[in-house]
């Protein structure tokens, strides 16, 4: 009973990780412009599309594919040790996140006001 309520946690993990990856290959197959910052009031305009959504996607499907990854040890038993890895790289993961999608929009993200 207790290996099955872990491949379920597991399963639900996956399932999210897919998800996440499904929306990189959505964003590299997209031809127009992605949703860059969602609660910036002014414009965002990006001048080369192909190239921001190209990066966007290559960071997306690396999230999602780490996201894959740190939820191996949720097989392992809910209070296994290794959960702490799982841990420690979300946070380290969503810190490289935040930075690398900043930098991403500080390249190919000019503001027009209005």
């Amino acid at each position: 009973m207790d290996m099955f309520v872990n491949s379920i946690g597991f399963l639900i993990h996956s399932c999210v990780a897919v998800c996440i990856i499904l929306y990189g290959l959505y964003l590299k197959r997209s031809k127009n412009q992605t949703r860059g910052r969602a609660s910036s009031p002014s414009f965002a305009y990006v001048e080369k599309v192909s190239e921001y959504n190209n990066e966007s996607a290559n960071l997306i499907l690396t999230t999602g594919v780490i996201f894959f990854l740190l939820g191996f040890p949720f097989l392992a038993g809910q209070n296994h040790p290794a959960i702490i890895i799982s841990i420690l790289g979300y946070v380290f993961s969503v810190i490289y996140f935040i930075y690398k999608f900043t930098t991403l929009e500080d390249k190919y993200i000019s503001i027009k006001k209005k």
